[in-house]
C-alpha cells in the first residue's frame, strides 16, 4: 500500500512539473519583445497608393490636444514633402511626353499649377486614422492623413487646360499616364 502511495504521488509530481513546463513554454511564446513600440495607423492600408498620398505620424504632450496637434502638423509636412516630390516627378515625366521640355517658362507654370492645386488641398486634410494613448502622464497621439484621388487629377487638368499658354501643349490621357508614372516611383521610394 505504501508504494502505491509513492508511486501516486510520483505520478502527481511528474503530472504537475509537465504543466508547469508546458504553461511556461506557451507563455514564452506569447510574450512580445519588451523593446517592441507599437505604432498604430501605420502599415500597407495607410501607404501611399495609386489613388492616394498617404502619411502618417505621431505627437508626444502633457495635453492630449496639443499632442493630436503635433502629430497632425507632422503628417502634414511629411506630405508636403511627397507632394514636392510628386510634383517634380509629374512634370518630369509629362514634360518626357510633351512639347513643354521646350519651353522652361512653360515648364515651370505647369509645376507651379499643380503645386498650387495640391497645396491648396493639403490645408484641408483630415485624418483617416487615429488613436491617442495616455502613459505615464503623457498622450501619445498616432494619426494617418492622406490626400488624393481622381478628384485632384481633374481638378489639376481642368487648371492647365484653363491656362491659356498650357492649354496648346497639354493632352489630359498623357497627364493621366503621367500621374500614374510619378505615383509609382513615390510609392517605390517610400517603400524603400
Amino acid at each position: 500500500m505504501r508504494k502505491n502511495n509513492c508511486l501516486n504521488i510520483v505520478t502527481l509530481i511528474s503530472f504537475a512539473l509537465i504543466l508547469i513546463v508546458a504553461g511556461s513554454c506557451k507563455s514564452s511564446k506569447e510574450t512580445t519583445d519588451p523593446n517592441e513600440v507599437k505604432i498604430y495607423c501605420s502599415g500597407p492600408e495607410y501607404m501611399t497608393s495609386e489613388d492616394y498620398l498617404r502619411t502618417n505620424a505621431t505627437g508626444v504632450s502633457t495635453d492630449m490636444e496639443i499632442a493630436r496637434d503635433k502629430a497632425l502638423t507632422t503628417a502634414r509636412n511629411r506630405l508636403s514633402a511627397q507632394i514636392e516630390t510628386f510634383v517634380s516627378n509629374l512634370t518630369d515625366f509629362y514634360k518626357k511626353d510633351t512639347r513643354i521640355d521646350e519651353n522652361e517658362k512653360m515648364e515651370n507654370r505647369f509645376e507651379n499649377l499643380v503645386r498650387e492645386v495640391y497645396d491648396n488641398r493639403l490645408v484641408g486634410t483630415h485624418p483617416i486614422c487615429e488613436k491617442v494613448l495616455k502613459e505615464d502622464g503623457r498622450y501619445r497621439a498616432y494619426v494617418a492623413i492622406e490626400l488624393g484621388g481622381s478628384d485632384l487629377i481633374d481638378e489639376a487638368a481642368s487648371q492647365i487646360s484653363a491656362d491659356e499658354e498650357l492649354k496648346v501643349d497639354y493632352d489630359y490621357e498623357k497627364f493621366k499616364e503621367s500621374y500614374k508614372e510619378a505615383m509609382e516611383e513615390l510609392k517605390e521610394k517610400r517603400a524603400n
